[in-house]
């Protein structure tokens, strides 16, 4: 992995030097990076000079969240489920990631709870989910 000036950042296939990205993250923020961290299940969290902080899939480059604090982004710390990110003004925030880590039907269960729609025809629909899907059944 790789952080630009520019805010890019690549991710390089193994291969040595001299080789190509495998691909480019997307919706990177024109901002220095200024802290990269491993993130779970094969994400990337980033932290930019412009407070910018985000998260990243890396098979695909894709962004997966996005948040924006006051001042640069020099802490990053991931504890168990947890993302611990301040500025050097001060400010701090507290990301839970563990979306990445539950299982499937836990984390979609926890969504219907709090969500009464389901898409249905391009559009959001008011109802329960179906219920022969599979995570219904407890």
């Amino acid at each position: 992995m790789a952080g630009f000036r520019d805010g890019n950042i690549e991710l390089h296939s193994v291969g040595g030097r001299g080789a190509a990205p495998a691909h480019r993250f997307e919706d990177t923020p024109s901002s220095p990076v200024v802290r990269l961290l491993p993130g779970p299940r094969q994400t990337l969290i980033a932290g930019f000079a412009s407070g910018v902080l985000g998260v990243w899939d890396l098979a695909n480059g894709s962004r997966l969240h996005h948040d924006r604090l006051h001042g640069a982004l020099t802490h990053l710390l991931l504890t168990g489920d947890h993302l611990l990110a301040a500025t050097d003004l001060g400010q701090h925030r507290t990301l839970d990631l563990s979306v990445f880590t539950r299982p499937r039907c836990e984390v979609l269960r926890q969504i219907w709870s709090r969500v009464e729609v389901v898409w249905e025809g391009g559009q959001p629909v008011r109802r329960a989910p179906d219920p022969p899907h599979p995570c219904l059944a407890r």
